[in-house]
């Protein structure tokens, strides 16, 4: 089973511990406290010794890993060694499959190369590729002439996000000036307790707690301006992610009750929506001898009616009565500005 990131640092905590000479023969509590030190810092959060002998015989038996560590327990120094001298997990070779994703990785990190914050990533495949005595033409072989990304993705908004990670990071405030869609409202200057980037649909967008107005609100980044980190900071709130969002499509959040949306979908798409599903809720639910009856279980917000507007007309609302209203409403209004003569 491939190790986790943490797992990963651990090792390489451990590596290091054991080839220190200038504190050798680690015992298990030192190898502990050396991995809870570089994944948390002064957080309260801890490493076990559970997991640290797991995590020595990871290294020592996982093949998988490749490792194949000679380490040793040195009964008279009561502590950890490497039985072979000079023996290091860092001059471990990369196998074939090893290489291969990496070249993957680094093409596809590539298309980001103009976003400051990703930059750092090149870099790190670049020292890895130099590690394991590649030349950038062998590394690149294979991928180059066989990857297109989309070039679309690229927002004025991108050059904000190395700042806007700082300030989650440090739980800092930021404040910024912010332009709406609609040109009718004047810009407004926002104070934020960022707490998430998320991207969707190629647009990146930060998730904050609005200091105004004390509720949680989400900003493109392409409508900022004159963002700066401000030398204030805040005690960072119990906020998931992953549970803040599990109800929604796409980036507007809304606390509204969860709604059952169905959805009758044309064969001709039906296989294609299934298999890149909106939501984790979506599910076939039955076939009418024409249309595919699809299911879903979340919120409604104006992201997931300008998907199904997307669909039209192979996507046909069966409820609730509110949606399919809805989606009726920007059909009429559809027709009514296309029919205007000019």
């Amino acid at each position: 089973m491939p190790a986790n990131k943490y797992a990963l640092i651990r090792y390489r905590v451990i590596d290091e511990c054991l080839t220190n000479k200038y504190r050798p023969f680690p015992t298990k509590e030192e190898l502990r406290r050396a991995c809870e030190d570089a994944l948390y810092g002064s957080q309260n959060q801890r490493v076990s010794i559970s997991t640290i002998e797991k995590d020595l015989f990871a290294m020592r038996n996982d093949v998988a890993l490749g490792y194949e560590a000679p380490i040793e327990f040195h009964k008279s120094e009561k502590g950890y060694y490497y039985s072979e001298e000079g023996y290091t997990i860092k001059k471990v070779p990369l196998g074939e499959e090893d290489i291969e994703a990496l070249r993957f990785a680094s093409q596809t990190l590539y298309q980001f190369r103009d976003i400051p914050a990703f930059q750092s990533f090149r870099q790190l495949i670049s020292k890895i590729r130099e590690h394991v005595s590649l030349s950038q033409d062998e590394f690149d072989s294979g991928y180059l002439d066989h990857m297109l990304f989309d070039e679309s993705h690229k927002s004025i908004g991108d050059r904000n996000i190395p700042d806007i990670l700082k300030s989650i990071r440090e739980h800092s405030v930021l404040s910024f000036k912010y332009s709406f869609h609609n040109p009718s409202k004047p810009q407004k200057e926002y104070f934020l307790e960022p707490l998430l980037l998320k991207q969707f649909r190629l647009g990146w967008y930060v998730i904050g707690k609005d200091r105004r107005e004390d509720r949680i609100k989400t900003f493109g980044l392409d409508r900022m301006s004159d963002l700066e980190i401000q030398e204030e900071y805040f005690a960072p709130p119990a906020f998931n992610a992953k549970e803040y969002f599990k109800d929604t499509f796409g980036i507007s959040h809304h606390n509204k009750d969860i709604q059952k949306v169905e959805l009758a979908v044309s064969s001709s798409i039906a296989n294609y929506l299934l298999s890149a599903p909106w939501h984790p809720s979506m599910t076939r639910i039955g076939f009418d001898g024409k249309d595919h009856i699809i299911s879903l279980d979340l919120v409604v917000n104006m992201d997931l009616v300008n998907e199904i507007m997307t669909w039209l007309p192979d996507v046909k609302v069966l409820a609730p009565k509110e949606l399919r209203e809805e989606v009726i409403k920007r059909c009429e209004r559809a027709i009514y500005i296309n029919s205007l003569t000019t």
